[in-house]
């Protein structure tokens, strides 16, 4: 697979046109969740914090316009970890069009303001020899994605996460709705997990991300040989 939305395998390309053309058409549920290993699996739940509950979200690849985000989005952010991936998705769109991506930024997150968007672009739309530039964050939480294979996940796209059993859930009271506080696992810090944050806003059918430093945090830079690829 490489990177920014440069498909490797031709299942990939027709999978996400066939899944987008699904949800457009209002067959959001048949075209994202189709076969067993994609959509969310497990359980966090959305009102009482739980220790130990893990759940994870499996798409076949990240969009690359604000029209196949809102598509992703109506499937898989119903639940807490499709909100994550979410964000992840928003980032990937940012990387291929600032305006596009902008949007999806604001739809993924839960009051997201200019100063945070401009620490995104200068992550992910600077120039590549600028070392704090890492337009793979979209990609490097996912499950097999490491620096040693320049943050190339395995597939399908998989990201993992569980309840943060130190921190219970807290209610926003703006939103008459609990903060669910998570960890997802990553490879790109030594200390293999990274935190984010969750809300339903009272108004809204998606979750979407509250906290969400931990999604575009540096993480370890892979060999200069693999930046491109």
């Amino acid at each position: 697979m490489k990177l920014f939305g440069k498909f490797s395998k031709t299942c990939g390309k027709i999978f996400l046109a066939a899944a987008v053309a699904g949800c457009l058409a209002g067959g959001a549920t048949e075209a994202w969740a189709k076969g067993s290993n994609l959509g969310n699996h497990g359980h966090i739940s959305h009102t009482q914090h739980h220790k130990g509950q893990s759940a994870s979200c499996s798409i076949a690849e990240l969009p690359v316009t604000l029209e196949e985000f809102k598509a992703l989005q109506a499937q898989i952010a119903t639940e807490p970890q499709g909100a994550v991936v979410c964000f992840l998705a928003a980032m990937n769109v940012y990387v291929h069009d600032e305006e596009e991506g902008t949007e999806c930024l604001k739809l993924a997150s839960y009051n997201i303001g200019g100063s945070e968007i401009s620490t995104l672009k200068q992550k992910l739309r600077g120039p590549e020899s600028d070392s704090y530039v890492q337009k793979y964050l979209p990609y490097a939480h996912f499950k097999g994605a490491n620096a040693r294979n320049g943050y190339t996940p395995d597939e399908p796209l998989t990201l993992e996460v569980s309840v943060n059993n130190g921190l219970p859930y807290r209610v926003l009271s703006d939103e008459d709705a609990p903060v669910i506080y998570l960890n997802f696992k990553t490879q790109g810090t030594d200390m293999g997990q990274r935190s984010v944050s969750v809300i339903k806003p009272y108004d809204s059918d998606y979750f979407v991300v509250f906290e969400r430093a931990g999604l575009y945090m540096q993480v370890k830079n892979p060999p200069r040989s693999k930046r491109n690829k």
